[in-house]
């Protein structure tokens, strides 16, 4: 078989490479990415790309009322006060808005103004119990009277009756008239038992004397105030004795100078 003749044949003309196709680039174009005015109907408005973890925007806004009206009430009404400040407190913190030390300041003054009522109602129930017993004994010695008491042996007032006599006279009463109102008691004491069956006593400012009584109920005898130990018996309004049935006293009155004075015997 014969060989082509590789001198003889001319070579094919090589056809040029194709040139390579270029894919159209894209340009950035910042104003379409950012827009300045609205996005297009029908299209979302892009989001501006940010990094990761950005702070949140910066607290602003009004304060919330309910924290005003929580530390106005933290002086008024504490439990209202309490509640409004904390109700407050978490809105605050909710929304970032201002207000954060007002809120703090109206739980502490409501827990401090309620601390302290809470104390008051303690002390208001506790201590009279504690002390009941100091308070009665105080309210009985004032409700005695205005009067001052004091106590001497009966035994020369008392014929036929031993112990002690109490002896109250009016606050402000002069020595002197304490004096004649003991006088007349010890003395009027002993006639009137030294009496027989005579049970008492009265003045009697018309005939100026102490009249005695009898069994009966009758005057037997008066007797003259300057005879009993009463140096100024003008002074003298109101005078009486009274004796117990066994003869001892059972009590000796006088006004004298406006002053009230009276002698009490034990009880038989």
């Amino acid at each position: 078989m014969p060989q082509p003749d590789l001198w003889s044949t001319p070579p094919e003309p090589r056809r040029p490479a194709p040139a390579p196709v270029q894919q159209p680039t894209e340009t950035f174009d910042p104003v379409a990415v950012h827009p300045s005015g609205p996005p297009a109907p029908g299209f979302p408005a892009p989001h501006a790309p940010g990094p990761q973890g950005a702070p949140p925007p910066a607290p602003g806004g009004e304060r919330p009322i309910i924290v005003l009206l929580g530390l106005i009430f933290a002086f008024v009404v504490w439990p209202v006060g309490l509640v409004l400040s904390i109700l407050g407190l978490r809105e605050v913190k909710r929304t970032g808005a201002p207000g954060r030390g007002m809120a703090k300041a109206g739980v502490i003054l409501s827990s401090v103004f309620g601390a302290l009522s809470i104390l008051g109602l303690i002390a208001s129930v506790v201590l009279p119990l504690l002390l009941g017993g100091a308070i009665l004994d105080a309210t009985e010695e004032q409700g005695s009277g205005t009067s001052t008491s004091s106590t001497q042996d009966g035994s020369a007032a008392e014929p036929g009756a031993g112990g002690q006599q109490d002896v109250v006279i009016a606050d402000g009463m002069p020595a002197e008239l304490q004096d004649q109102f003991t006088a007349f008691a010890d003395q009027a004491v002993a006639l009137v038992a030294g009496t027989d069956g005579s049970p008492g006593a009265m003045y009697d400012p018309e005939a100026g004397g102490l009249g005695l009584y009898a069994a009966d109920g009758s005057v037997s005898t008066t007797v003259a105030l300057t005879d009993l130990g009463v140096t100024t018996p003008e002074q003298v309004t109101t005078a009486f004795v009274m004796l117990n049935e066994d003869g001892s006293l059972a009590q000796a009155y006088m006004v004298i100078g406006g002053y009230e004075a009276s002698s009490t015997g034990p009880t038989p």
